[in-house]
């Protein structure tokens, strides 16, 4: 996860008392469901800005942004379609991933 804030939400405990920019889950075949339905409404209902699922099995990565509870774009990337792909963040600048390192 990326925490922009941390430094105005880190509680003197040691723990972050805030709401991550981005998430990012490696989904496996026992997870999927979980990670792509509870999770991702979870984080878009906390205030998560957006959310990276990548899935190993397909080689892709799929991006959701949440603009708010109703609202959600998406992009996905397919390593075996696409030999260039490169996933980008919607909300961070220069935030970009070579899918062909990604799934050696």
């Amino acid at each position: 996860m990326v925490i922009c804030d941390l430094d105005e939400k880190l509680g003197e405990d040691g723990y972050y008392k805030g709401v991550p920019a981005l998430t990012l889950e490696i989904i496996s075949g026992g997870t999927a469901r979980k990670d792509l339905l509870r999770k991702m409404n979870l984080y878009r209902d906390t205030g998560v800005r957006e959310y990276w699922v990548v899935d190993p099995s397909i080689k892709a990565i799929t991006i959701y942004r949440f603009n708010d509870r109703s609202h959600i774009d998406v992009r996905s990337y397919e390593a075996d379609t696409d030999a260039d792909a490169t996933a980008e963040s919607f909300i961070f600048e220069g935030l970009s991933v070579d899918l062909k390192k990604v799934f050696r």
